[in-house]
């Protein structure tokens, strides 16, 4: 019986301590990772920024380039067409209403929405049919 008691409190410590090394662990990995940006974000700002906005785009690109081979390029274009579409006509009738000018914000977002018709039913997708 008090082997078992002795079992269980050490699998209770064991698990403990392996929490207690993972968590230092992140701690540790955490730090040589934050550390170093924050010296140069706070030495350098202009050249830290230029540096993040370059590997954001990089992976930005990647991702798009990405995508458009899993996807196909056809149906990546029209997708990337959908997303500007929507976008671009949100941000103009934004644009139109500020400027009190509600009528042809009115028109942007009708013709919005029979474009992203067009393109969502009207445009044939090249799928393959079973």
């Amino acid at each position: 019986m008090i082997k078992k008691i002795a079992k269980g409190y050490g699998n209770l410590f064991s698990s403990f301590f392996k929490i207690l090394f993972l968590a230092v662990l992140c701690l540790g990995l955490g730090f040589l990772i934050v550390y170093p940006l924050w010296l140069f974000a706070s030495s350098a700002p202009s050249a830290y920024t230029v540096c993040m906005m370059v590997v954001i785009a990089l992976a930005l690109v990647y991702l798009l380039f990405m995508s458009a081979r899993k996807l196909g390029f056809a149906r990546f274009m029209i997708r990337i067409a959908k997303l500007v579409l929507v976008f671009g006509g949100i941000g103009l009738c934004v644009y139109f209403v500020f400027a009190s000018n509600r009528m042809a914000a009115l028109l942007v977002l009708i013709a919005v929405f029979v474009l992203y018709g067009l393109l969502a039913f009207g445009v044939k997708k090249n799928e393959k049919k079973n």
